[in-house]
């Protein structure tokens, strides 16, 4: 899939992820993502996974934990547009899913290898959509969107992501991010 959707339907929220999204095709892109995420953080140790740039912000576990949760309820949000499924569909608060979560407890490989299962159930699920599939329309959090849409989000909101660990995260632990 090519194409992307036009940004003039969408809420800011939403665009600033669209905008995000790397340029290709974009199940190519998610794998690529994918592999890049799990090259970037598998190496770190149990110390430097806790790390937090500020005090009240996530920590890299944290934050590849709210990877992992958000693929899951964006590929949601797409699988019930491409069944056209029209009953709407809430917001969440990220930062409540986080509290939740006991990601700091976790091993980083287990919260990798949910991302990773996460992403590929996504991916599956794109690689299965017929070409209209991608234009129906469901709504979320008062808000229409498309397949082609999550999908986007999908990879926008992951390479978000990545910028915020590279700026943030990498710069102050003396690590550099692979290209």
């Amino acid at each position: 899939m090519q194409r992307r959707p036009e940004l003039q339907d969408y809420p800011e929220h939403i665009v600033q992820y669209l905008r995000k999204t790397p340029e290709g095709d974009l199940i190519a892109v998610l794998k690529r993502q994918t592999e890049e995420i799990v090259e970037l953080l598998a190496p770190l140790t149990e110390e430097q996974s806790l790390y937090r740039y500020a005090p009240g912000k996530w920590s890299i576990k944290q934050l590849a934990g709210h990877l992992a949760d958000t693929e899951l309820i964006f590929a949601y949000r797409l699988l019930r547009a491409a069944r056209n499924d029209r009953t709407p569909l809430p917001g969440f608060e990220e930062n409540e899913f986080v509290r939740q979560a006991s990601f700091d407890e976790q091993p980083l490989s287990a919260i990798l290898a949910l991302f990773e299962a996460s992403r590929r159930s996504a991916i599956l699920l794109m690689e299965s959509l017929k070409e209209e599939e991608w234009d129906r329309k469901g709504i979320v959090n008062g808000h229409e969107g498309t397949p082609l849409s999550w999908g986007c989000v999908i990879a926008g909101h992951a390479a978000h992501h990545l910028q915020v660990l590279e700026e943030r995260y990498f710069g102050e632990l003396g690590l550099a991010r692979r290209r």
